[in-house]
């Protein structure tokens, strides 16, 4: 399995990936989702795709973004979001590998902050806690407020510093939060 960066072309398949991966309630918008990140990042420096890729299969994806305080120009975090890896692939450590090679490769780029939306007994094995995404409020209500997770690796904001964020456009719909 090679982890690397897709190409434009291939949104066809890692939206097949999260149709596949994802519940009928949920699935078109995480896919939508995840082909708007991928075509995006041309545009934007501040969004990070991998892709897990089997002899030429593409069997999963990760996106990462830049979250911004709400009004200002530096990137605060990045937000891991979404992730999936096709059904008949999964429980083989394809979506650790790429969280982690995300992490990686941002944590070389000096990002020290990382924000996630998802199950706390997947994220956690990465150190996402709930209390350290405290201080970030999202741009949306959330659905599930138990998922909203950060990671910062670096000095953590205290909670006398909360902030709102802002997230790239793709992630401006409140239907994914």
């Amino acid at each position: 399995m090679t982890i690397r960066t897709p190409r434009h072309t291939e949104s066809e398949p890692i939206r097949q990936i999260y149709l596949a991966a994802f519940g009928e309630n949920e699935r078109e918008a995480v896919a939508d989702l995840a082909v708007a990140l991928l075509l995006a990042e041309g545009d934007s420096p501040e969004i990070l795709n991998l892709v897990a890729d089997i002899e030429g299969d593409l069997v999963g994806h990760v996106a990462f973004s830049a979250v911004k305080a709400k009004g200002e120009e530096g990137v605060l975090a990045y937000l891991l979001a979404p992730l999936a890896v096709s059904p008949q692939h999964q429980k083989r450590g394809i979506g650790s590998s790429l969280v982690r090679d995300g992490l990686r490769v941002l944590g070389d780029q000096e990002v020290d902050r990382f924000l996630v939306y998802g199950d706390p007994e997947y994220y956690g094995r990465f150190g996402f806690q709930a209390d350290l995404a405290e201080s970030y409020l999202p741009p949306f209500p959330l659905e599930f407020p138990f998922g909203w997770l950060g990671l910062p690796s670096g000095e953590p904001l205290s909670g006398a510093d909360s902030v709102a964020i802002e997230c790239v456009e793709p992630l401006n719909r409140s239907d994914l939060w």
